[in-house]
């Protein structure tokens, strides 16, 4: 359906309108190029929901992670999660869909070799730059990849937690950027309510429904007039990626990596980082659970994450 040559993304460009992208989930694409000893930023391929068929022009070594889509060499299962040899002429499949997640990660051996774009590989769809011709894989491309001296080092691995899924999903938010705009019982409940992820998800960002937040009543004239008269309108800002904007009293809309670098929207909060790629994951219907939590559970959230990386 999709596939896409991904990195861990482009930053630093917000100012000229260029967001991240980058792999969705990033802790299985970086999983990935752990296990082949190679660089964390080597591009692969992003698999959205599987159908993907691939020939082997060399012989390579490659490995895949994410959602499990009943990856297949020839005919025979090959395990997710751990290093696979593939010899010259044998042809990998991802069937799909999965079980739970929508997102599988292709990591070769060396890494991906197309154009740098802005200090990235990655593909970035609204712009059509980076990746592969700045577009989708299709039918007749040929990939090549780029050389490596690693490959002795996969027969002696560590052994190591591999990362689990779980429905419904529950992610860790930090309350913000405008949480004092919502009154004070949307923030008390908020992390007790179920939102559903609608058909309206993409790498741009996820629109989820459900539930309603309400806003402080604006008394201020000047306070009601800035950004807009709809309560939900502030002054135009930057968007973090993660950020959860409230357009309405019923929608929400989580900023993705391919999502609007500014917005005018108020923010209720924003995923941590070692929670986002969760919302790779994600597909339409799903149910997502906000937990707020304070910035040193963040951060101890994302150091615990770096360590589990390093064991790699």
């Amino acid at each position: 359906m999709l596939c896409t040559i991904q990195d861990l993304g482009r930053k630093g460009y917000h100012s000229i309108g260029i967001p991240n992208s980058g792999a969705f989930d990033q802790i299985s694409f970086k999983y990935g190029n752990a296990i082949l000893k190679n660089n964390a930023n080597d591009a692969g391929i992003e698999v959205l929901w599987g159908g993907l068929r691939l020939v082997s022009m060399e012989d390579t070594i490659i490995a895949i992670t994410g959602a499990d889509m009943q990856p297949k060499l020839d005919d025979a299962a090959v395990p997710m999660w751990r290093p696979i040899p593939v010899k010259k002429g044998q042809v990998l499949t991802l069937k799909g869909p999965p079980e739970i997640g929508v997102r599988a990660y292709i990591s070769f051996a060396g890494g991906i070799d197309v154009p740098d774009f802005y200090g990235s590989r990655s593909t970035y769809l609204l712009l059509g730059r980076g990746g592969y011709e700045g577009r989708k894989l299709e039918k007749g491309d040929i990939l090549s990849s780029f050389a490596t001296a690693n490959w002795t080092v996969l027969e002696n691995m560590n052994q190591y937690v591999i990362p689990t899924f779980s429905y419904p999903w529950r992610v860790r938010i930090l309350l913000g950027l405008q949480k004092d705009l919502f009154d004070a019982q949307t923030i008390q409940n908020f992390g007790d309510k179920k939102w559903t992820v609608t058909d309206k998800a993409n790498r741009v960002g996820l629109r989820l429904g459900g539930q309603e937040v309400k806003y402080q009543i604006r008394d201020n004239l000047i306070d009601s007039e800035i950004g807009g008269i709809n309560p939900s309108n502030i002054p135009t800002e930057g968007n973090p990626m993660g950020a959860i904007q409230c357009p309405s009293e019923t929608e929400l809309i989580v900023i993705g990596p391919d999502g609007p670098c500014e917005g005018g929207y108020a923010k209720i909060g924003t995923i941590i980082t070692a929670d986002f790629h969760l919302l790779g994951q994600v597909k339409p219907g799903d149910d997502i659970f906000f937990k707020p939590i304070d910035y040193s559970e963040a951060y101890r959230a994302l150091h615990d994450q770096k360590e589990k990386l390093s064991y790699i």
